[in-house]
């Protein structure tokens, strides 16, 4: 979905670089769905401007493409928010 909506002409990732707008994985406030929808409502109007100053039309989500490229964004957040698990001793004699 972040290929095919062409989010990454202007988002970054990691290893892949965009060009004007922030990287989606690592924003501070996106770590739920809701903070995503919330931030992506709340700077429409500024993400619409800059879309224009670079040709890059406005995508268009159906049905649940919206949700799946919200869990893959999230998905990448995984680990680095998260400290390391400890491997437990259960079932190890330990």
């Amino acid at each position: 979905m972040y290929q095919e909506k062409y989010c990454g002409k202007c988002h970054t990732l990691p290893g892949i670089s965009g060009t004007v707008a922030p990287e989606l994985a690592k924003g501070e406030k996106l770590k739920t769905p809701m903070e995503v929808v919330t931030a992506m409502w709340n700077h429409a109007s500024t993400m619409e401007e800059r879309m224009l100053q670079e040709s890059v039309e406005w995508p268009v989500f159906k049905g649940g493409e919206m949700a799946d490229l919200i869990a893959y964004l999230l998905s990448l957040r995984k680990g680095a928010d998260q400290p390391a698990k400890k491997e437990s001793s259960v079932g190890k004699g330990g």
